[in-house]
């Protein structure tokens, strides 16, 4: 369900300009990262996967998503 409401967000955020006062429409897109939380798995440690899954969204390029699922290897 997360990964369905976070797609629907990024074409959401991308299909409506945003209308400024007296501008040109502003076309916008997001990069999100997230995580899953793994069964006994502290906040802190959630908190750096989905951290580092932005920084993965960010790196392959405009409009992405990419999730840290619980099943994954620990990351370091």
């Amino acid at each position: 369900k997360a990964e369905s409401f976070l797609k629907n967000l990024l074409d959401t955020i991308a299909s409506q300009p945003l209308w400024l006062p007296e501008s040109e429409p502003l076309h916008m897109t997001v990069s999100i990262g997230g995580a899953i939380r793994k069964e006994n798995e502290t906040l802190k440690k959630t908190f750096h996967r989905a951290d580092v899954a932005l920084y993965k969204a960010k790196a392959n390029g405009k409009n992405q998503l990419v999730i840290a699922l619980p099943q994954q290897p620990k990351i370091r």
